[in-house]
């Protein structure tokens, strides 16, 4: 059975809570010799995790409703296209089997399933999810950047990622940024990506790679929220 720890998405800005463990690093960085594409790659990745303000989240004891509701949000965020209006509900939906591969995709876990007809502010029913506010809201972004990058036990890697959202800036200018420099690594952005948004917090982050066909992927096994970069370190220190 799956041991349950209790944990919710933060709709919050900024709102970052933390607790220590485990030695700083010594390990060498592996950010220093990875090419931009990689590493763009690898900032893509754990923006997922920050535009959906995913929780401290660990893959040995974890919530089958906050896997639904990051799924439910990933897919609001980046595949609007999956809903379907339910015009006798007045609501949008997103097929279940859509969730389950979205939640296989990033986490690599298979078979969850909903607790009851209410997950969190989702609604499921009829082998759907329901949700409200699907198309509402104005434009805004969150996501993460990559700082540092280490070889971690049983073939794992441990991260420390920057948390940044959206600002004022980025508000008044939002029909001209182009939200795709973000994901360059830092060391690339052009000359004015980094006046539209603010670092509000970091993450320690533990990961597996995958290669199937040639081809690269990651699926996220920690995922824990820190207010500095040093107690990122400490989080995920081996």
């Amino acid at each position: 059975m799956k041991k349950f720890s209790r944990f919710v998405f933060v709709f919050s800005v900024c709102a970052m809570a933390f607790s220590c463990a485990g030695p700083s690093f010594a390990a060498a960085n592996l950010l220093d010799g990875m090419n931009d594409a990689d590493w763009r790659a690898l900032n893509v990745f754990f923006s997922n995790f920050c535009e959906s303000r995913l929780g401290d989240f660990d893959a040995d004891g974890y919530d089958d409703t906050a896997l639904i509701a990051f799924a439910v949000s990933h897919n609001v965020i980046n595949n609007r296209k999956l809903f379907r209006e339910d015009a006798a509900e007045g609501q949008y939906y997103i097929g279940k089997d859509r969730v389950n591969a979205t939640i296989e995709k990033y986490f690599g876990i298979r078979g969850v399933g909903p607790q009851s007809a209410e997950e969190g502010f989702v609604i499921f029913k009829k082998d759907r999810y329901y949700w409200d506010d699907v198309f509402e809201g104005s434009p805004w972004f969150a996501g993460g950047q990559a700082v540092e990058l280490h070889e971690g036990k049983g073939g794992t890697l441990s991260a420390v990622v920057e948390f940044y959202t959206d600002n004022e800036a980025f508000q008044n200018d939002a029909g001209k940024v182009n939200i795709k420099d973000f994901y360059a690594p830092k060391k690339s952005w052009k000359k004015n990506t980094a006046k539209y948004y603010d670092l509000c917090g970091y993450y320690g982050a533990k990961i597996a790679v995958l290669v199937q066909n040639g081809k690269k992927s990651y699926i996220l096994l920690e995922w824990r929220e820190a207010e500095t970069l040093e107690d990122a370190r400490k989080l995920i220190g081996e």
